[in-house]
C-alpha cells in the first residue's frame, strides 16, 4: 500500500497545525497540501498552506467541480483543490493535511488506499482556551470550541475513518514524533 497522504485532523485549537508546522519544519520527506480559503490571510498562516482567494473566485471554482472537499468554518469556504491532490500524487511525494474531521471521508473516498489519517483528541479545557486566546479568538468563539469538542470527538470514534488516535495531553513533542515516525515509514515504503 502506498501512503501518499497523512492527514491531521480534531477540534478547534487541538494543536493540530503547531505538530504540523513542528513535523514540516524538521524533514523534507514530507510537504504541506496546499488548501483554497476565502479567509484573509494571517500573519501567522505557514507559507504554502493557504491560497487567499474571494468568494466569487471560490464559488466559480465549486459551480467548475475544481475542489475535492469544501468546508464552512466561522463564516468562510476552505476547500483542496483535485489538481492540488492529483500533483502530489503524480510526484509521489508524501503530503501533509489539516483537515476538518468531516472531509477525511472524501480523501479516502477519492484515493481509498493511499490515505493515513490521524486523529487528535480534545487536548484538556484550559489548553483550548489558552490556544484560542493566544490565537486571537474571542471568549463567544472559544466557548463555542469547548462545546464541540465532544462531538468531534463522538464523530472521529464512531466514523471508523481514522486509522490512528494521537495522545494529546496539551504537551506536542509525542505527537509530533509519531507523525515524524509514520513519515519516516511511509517514505521507506515507497522507496
Amino acid at each position: 500500500m502506498q501512503i501518499h497522504f497523512i492527514t491531521l485532523s480534531g477540534v478547534s485549537n487541538a494543536g493540530k497545525t503547531a505538530i504540523a508546522n513542528d513535523v514540516l519544519s524538521s524533514t523534507r520527506l514530507i510537504r504541506r497540501v496546499l488548501s483554497t480559503t476565502t479567509r484573509v490571510a494571517r500573519p501567522n498562516d505557514p507559507p504554502g498552506e493557504y491560497e487567499h482567494i474571494t468568494e466569487a473566485e471560490f464559488h466559480e471554482l465549486e459551480e467548475g467541480g475544481a475542489f475535492l472537499w469544501r468546508a464552512q468554518v466561522r463564516g468562510f469556504s476552505y476547500a483542496t483543490k483535485k489538481s492540488t491532490i492529483d500533483a502530489v500524487v503524480a510526484s509521489s511525494e508524501l503530503g501533509l493535511m489539516v483537515l476538518k474531521p468531516d472531509t477525511v471521508r472524501d480523501l479516502k473516498a477519492y484515493l481509498p488506499k493511499g490515505v493515513w489519517s490521524l486523529y487528535i483528541p480534545t487536548p484538556p479545557r484550559e489548553m483550548i482556551v489558552q490556544r484560542g486566546r493566544d490565537r486571537g479568538d474571542t471568549l463567544e468563539v472559544i466557548e463555542r470550541d469547548v462545546r464541540e469538542c465532544a462531538n468531534w470527538d463522538a464523530f472521529a470514534r464512531q466514523s471508523h475513518l481514522f486509522n490512528q488516535f494521537l495522545p494529546n495531553n496539551g504537551h506536542l513533542s509525542i505527537p509530533v514524533s509519531e507523525v515524524f515516525q509514520l513519515v519516516q515509514r511511509f517514505k521507506k515504503i515507497t522507496a
